[in-house]
């Protein structure tokens, strides 16, 4: 099982991240309130069987634009909930 994600950052921004990263994120401590570091939380997942098929997928969700991944977010979690314990 291989992933391709979108995640959401603590800025309200979004970015497509390679499939490694996720465990990275995923168990990385939250900063703490007084810092402005921003911290991930992952929203949207794909499923793949091989590695180069969610790469392909990653490097395609990379060129769309804001609203298209908004969408698609949307469509799979509309209220923008860490799906982290559903990825692992």
């Amino acid at each position: 099982m291989v992933l391709a994600e979108i995640i959401r950052s603590s800025n309200e921004g979004q970015a497509v991240a390679p499939a490694k990263a996720l465990r990275r994120i995923a168990t990385a401590p939250r900063p703490d309130s007084q810092r402005n570091t921003p911290w991930y939380t992952l929203v949207y997942f794909e499923v793949h069987d091989e590695m180069h098929e969610a790469i392909q997928r990653e490097k395609r969700l990379k060129k769309w634009n804001r609203a298209w991944k908004i969408r698609l977010i949307e469509e799979m979690n509309p209220e923008w909930k860490d799906l982290t314990s559903q990825a692992f």
